[in-house]
């Protein structure tokens, strides 16, 4: 009985093991965490991108600038399909003939579905380009105030 209780070398190897179990627990811990952030962050794109899916806008009237009572303005109405979730707004992108540059509007309201809205004076008459094409694509604003911009529903050019 004695010389069980004087056995250290016992202890050690159970000593041993308890370290290295709660080693494995505490990195398991830290690539949990790693790979929860990242499940959430694809889960975030995947529910802008379905909500993209569902909103379906096009042009219903562009107008030009006149050059004698609105020089430079342009106004365009947007008509929106029938299905989707409440938008945050619209982004207007102008754009040159080589796609080299552009100009993008934004509006900041939701166009009910089957409504449509005009989006008036639009301030492009100062950009060194003349504009060849219109694009427009919804965006939603999440909790944390950043736009998720949807991919172009509609563009318009000129002749």
């Amino acid at each position: 009985m004695e010389k069980l209780l004087f056995n250290k070398k016992g202890l050690s190897t159970i000593v041993t093991t308890l370290i290295i179990v709660l080693l494995v627990l505490v990195a398991v811990g830290i690539v949990w965490l790693v790979v929860s952030n990242v499940i959430d962050e694809g889960v975030a794109n995947i529910d802008y991108n379905s909500k993209c899916l569902g909103v379906d806008l096009s042009f219903s009237n562009v107008v030009e600038p006149d050059p004698v009572n609105s020089p430079g303005f342009y106004d365009i109405s947007v008509t929106r399909g029938s299905g989707g979730d409440d938008i945050s707004g619209v982004k207007a992108i102008f754009t040159d003939a080589d796609n080299t540059q552009n100009f993008v509007s934004t509006t900041t309201e939701n166009i009910e579905p089957l409504g449509i809205q005009t989006i008036p004076d639009i301030p492009i008459g100062n950009l060194a380009f003349t504009v060849s094409k219109i694009e427009i694509a919804p965006y939603f604003i999440d909790d944390s105030g950043e736009e998720h911009i949807c991919a172009v529903t509609d563009s318009y050019e000129f002749s």
